[in-house]
């Protein structure tokens, strides 16, 4: 098990990004966080739209990618 996977199990204050497209997360999602915890951005949208999600970003963050690459996470890290 991963570190992000045991923070979520433990109830550690996190925010999920998913960046999957809505027909995936409706096939299963990470549902360990309160609903206003969970994100979903469409990652090609992710830069365009990253101001408006109610990201904190005092609170880390897990990013969900279908593609298992980071490209989402290099952006939100680049974002701030």
């Amino acid at each position: 098990m991963n570190d992000e996977a045991r923070a979520l199990e433990s109830g550690e204050p996190l925010q999920v990004v998913d960046v999957r497209n809505p027909a995936r997360i409706a096939e299963g999602r990470i549902d360990l966080v309160p609903a206003g915890r969970f994100i979903n951005i469409v990652g090609s949208a992710l830069l365009a739209r990253l101001a408006t999600t109610g990201l904190d970003a005092a609170i880390p963050a897990v990013v969900v990618c279908g593609h298992g690459n980071e490209c989402a996470v290099g952006r939100l890290e680049a974002s701030g």
